[in-house]
């Protein structure tokens, strides 16, 4: 472009001088045509004007053919880059081809349908080719040139994929537990009933729910026994005054340590509630499938953990009581005490035991329907077994959705590359038509 300036600017200068020359009269007749020099005159200015511009219109058609090449270099660039892609894709996915064949004007999308990019829209009347006017024409590319899928498309993809992981959690892994489920009748709880009846999100909040109550209860109790050992009474702090080996003096000790041992004892059981209950949710926490759960039952004694976690935090209990009871045996007489905590006792046993037992015999799984059910109503899970059995016959379909899954995986990484690859290329020949 320097170089057309300056040849233009002295194309200017001489014609100045040669309209200068031919002003005058006695030159009149000796005026030269720059348009059509070498027409009629034949002095030496007319002819170097001639060859000047002669040497103007080479240089601008070369530089025209010039411009004319490196768009047709472009665009043959782009072209050959989507077509190796869809050829690597076809040799991937092992397709016919798509129906339209790329031109070197054009594009064609993901759908096998052509594009065609006019040259007009990157060509313009002088012959430049401009980056802004190359922008807008890919801005103004169709949206499925792209080849995104459509949102309604993907929404059902993914659920599509959520119901095939749910399916595969409750079926993976069933065959491993299959024999002892459909042997539920010799079980010593009723809970893999409960799991195959009411499922195991269920069942295993309804568990989470028995150790977590208690574990709180175990705290509270846990927070009052510490207390009571970090800080004695004065009759356990104070020594006694009695003679060794006297009865005031045994039954001194005797009181003394049976405070001590029983806030003891009664911490570390409730401790051990507390930590039973945490090793439960925590195994339930880690159970990835169905299938887990009900092994944890199985071979783990998930339902016998239940129950240590309830035994001690009775156990508990009673240690602190009986703590208690030494302490208060020091105010109030012992044979007073004794009958008065007896009566207390039996009553709240006797009321607790009737309730439990009216309760649990008419809904327990075990101690009803098991045990004692009515005559129309026999203990047969016949129906939840077989649907048991169902579930675990279909880890041979499961395989096959995994291995195609995974399938599927491979080939969206190899299509993530050659876009990729596709996207350098039309990098590199956006740079070279810079």
């Amino acid at each position: 472009q320097e170089h057309h300036t300056s040849v233009g600017r002295q194309e200017v200068a001489m014609f100045r001088r040669n309209k200068a020359a031919n002003s005058s009269p006695a030159s009149s007749s000796a005026k030269i045509p720059l348009v059509a020099a070498g027409s009629g005159g034949s002095s030496a200015e007319s002819s170097a004007v001639s060859a000047e511009q002669q040497r103007f219109r080479t240089l601008l058609e070369e530089f025209m053919d010039q411009q004319r090449s490196q768009q047709e270099s472009f665009l043959d660039a782009l072209t050959q880059a989507h077509a190796e892609t869809l050829q690597e894709l076809k040799r991937i996915d092992k397709m016919p081809a798509a129906p339209a064949s790329p031109r070197s004007d054009g594009f064609v999308d993901a759908a096998g349908s052509a594009w065609q990019m006019d040259s007009n829209t990157l060509e313009s009347e002088d012959g430049y080719t401009s980056l802004a006017t190359y922008d807008t024409a890919v801005d103004n590319v169709p949206e499925e040139t792209v080849g995104l899928k459509p949102m309604e498309e993907v929404e059902e993809q993914l659920r599509q994929d959520e119901r095939i992981v749910e399916n595969w959690i409750r079926c993976s892994g069933l065959h491993t537990v299959e024999d002892w489920v459909a042997n539920y009748k010799d079980h010593p709880a009723g809970w893999a009933a409960l799991l195959m009846i009411h499922g195991i999100p269920e069942v295993t909040g309804r568990l989470r729910s028995k150790v977590d109550n208690f574990s709180i209860y175990s705290a509270l109790f846990l927070s009052m026994s510490v207390m009571c050992l970090a800080s004695p009474v004065d009759f356990v702090v104070s020594d006694t005054k009695e003679a060794v080996g006297s009865p005031h003096w045994w039954y001194y000790h005797a009181v003394k340590r049976t405070y001590l041992y029983g806030f003891g004892v009664g911490t570390c059981c409730h401790t051990l509630c507390i930590m039973l209950g945490m090793a439960f949710n925590g195994a339930l926490n880690e159970a990835a499938r169905d299938s887990d759960v009900f092994r944890m039952f199985a071979r783990g004694k998930g339902f016998i953990a239940t129950v240590k976690s309830e035994t001690a935090f009775l156990c508990g209990c009673f240690f602190d009581y009986i703590a208690v009871l030494a302490v208060l045996s020091t105010i109030v007489p012992w044979i007073e005490l004794a009958v008065i905590a007896t009566v207390i006792i039996v009553a709240c046993c006797v009321i607790y035991r009737q309730t439990k037992d009216l309760l649990f015999s008419t809904t327990s799984i075990v101690n009803y329907w098991r045990t004692l059910p009515d005559d129309d109503d026999p203990f047969d899970l016949g129906l939840a077994v077989e649907c048991f059995k169902e579930r675990s016959r279909t880890q041979p379909q499961l395989r096959k959705v995994a291995a195609k899954a995974a399938a599927g995986s491979e080939h969206a990484r190899r299509s993530r590359r050659m876009t990729s690859r596709e996207n350098d290329r039309l990098e590199k020949s956006i740079v070279i038509m810079a």
